[in-house]
């Protein structure tokens, strides 16, 4: 990278001041200043940034601005140098700025600078000389670890996506949810912060034994980071999925299915032995749970295992848990089955309902099919709610008036031939 591209990567005016004055001591050979300027630019980012938190009410960026405000209203030199001194602890230990491993390169900055502006000599009664590797390389360091990025705001930043996620306002649509998104803390995070919040969101989501509506702000989030941020993304999954998921807990395997409406790559991520304990899970659905089993049919690895469950669906389940906006056909097929296998009137009557609302979303092939059975089990043919059945199918609009009289005549059905009155 060129060394004027520095300037361009500033995040705050007040900063950038500083770098360019530190690129300009660098050109010139000037080492000692431009080493000096480089940690100005720090201080003031980080002053920045502590000043910008302040405004969104954290309560610690509050606090230490008022300090400075005061440090600066009494023109308190020595209160400055104080706070100068403790600002990159106060930086990682109160805001989480930046990680260790960057604490200890920003501190030999300062050490470097306080060697360049203090007229400390050394064992051989020589001045600190800077070398021009050093300057570039605190120069290009500050930059980019810390005052290049612009939302990186640690805990905080965490703190206040977490509350943004959480509000029950949050849109539900992603594509609303992704313009909120982009004006917020994830315009341009950090990578520990997206790596952070992702480990929430996964944690949240498999401990979720609320509505399902609690999932879909977090399941829009998550898309938002596989689109912009996919490497740091993927491989944060890589790294923690398989380790977070609890394949003992019967909540977690409810709940992963979530994840694979997200992004292909999650089931592909999974080791073996939690795909295998998955699609075991799915093929011994618990009945109290077989409302999911939509989402499990349409989804290809376990799609084989939840129609082996549909076909040891009772008629309980398909009663409690059928309230999809359409009925899947190994769903409708199960449905009809066990309807014509009624065991008596009541069996028949009580199912009715639930027969309904599978006719409804019947395919013509399905109804051809199902209405000639029907006088093969009197106990179906016979019953009273038989009627409500038959005219579903004429409302479902897949035969003329002619077509449905004429199937319910050959197939011992006259009784419910209808004619509409001509106007």
């Amino acid at each position: 990278m060129d060394i004027d591209e520095l300037i361009i990567k500033c995040s705050d005016n007040n900063s950038k001041l500083f770098i360019e004055e530190a690129v300009k001591s660098y050109k010139a050979g000037a080492y000692r200043a431009c080493i000096n300027n480089t940690w100005l630019a720090l201080v003031m980012n980080i002053t920045f940034k502590i000043e910008q938190l302040a405004l969104m009410n954290d309560a610690e960026a509050i606090k230490q601005k008022d300090i400075l405000d005061k440090i600066k209203v009494q023109n308190n030199i020595a209160g400055m140098l104080n706070f100068e001194r403790d600002i990159l602890k106060t930086a990682k230990e109160k805001f989480e700025f930046f990680d260790d491993i960057t604490l200890i390169d920003l501190e030999r900055i300062k050490e470097d600078r306080n060697r360049c502006s203090h007229p400390l000599l050394n064992i051989d009664n020589e001045p600190f000389i800077p070398s021009a590797e050093l300057a570039r390389h605190h120069l290009y360091l500050a930059v980019d670890k810390v005052i290049s990025e612009g939302n990186v705001f640690g805990k905080a930043a965490l703190d206040k996506i977490l509350q943004l996620i959480n509000n029950p306002i949050f849109p539900m649509w992603y594509d609303d949810a992704e313009k909120v998104l982009k004006n917020s803390f994830l315009s341009s995070p950090k990578k520990s912060l997206v790596v952070n919040l992702i480990k929430v969101l996964i944690k949240e989501i498999l401990n979720n034994d609320k509505d399902w509506r609690f999932n879909i702000p977090k399941e829009n989030v998550l898309q938002y980071l596989f689109k912009y941020f996919r490497d740091i993304t993927e491989e944060t999954f890589r790294n923690m999925f398989n380790k977070i998921i609890d394949v003992t807990n019967s909540l977690h395997l409810r709940n992963v299915r979530t994840f694979f409406s997200i992004d292909s790559i999650i089931w592909e991520i999974l080791t073996d032995d939690t795909k295998i304990m998955i699609q075991q899970y799915v093929q011994n659905l618990p009945s109290e749970n077989f409302e999911d089993i939509d989402s499990w049919l349409s989804f290809e690895p376990t799609k084989q295992k939840a129609q082996f469950r549909i076909s040891c669906a009772n008629r309980d389940e398909l009663m409690l848990h059928t309230a999809f906006f359409i009925v899947p056909k190994e769903i409708r097929e199960r449905i009809l089955e066990l309807y014509l296998q009624s065991r008596n009137y009541n069996e028949a009557n009580i199912f009715s309902d639930t027969v309904a609302s599978a006719v409804a979303d019947a395919g013509k092939d399905e109804l051809l099919n199902f209405i000639p059975k029907i006088r093969e089990n009197s106990q179906v043919y016979d019953s009273n709610n038989l009627g409500s059945v038959l005219w579903k199918i004429r409302n479902c609009n897949l035969f003329t008036h002619e077509e449905l009289n004429s199937l319910f005549q050959s197939n011992g059905l006259e009784r419910f031939v209808y004619n509409p009155m001509p106007f």
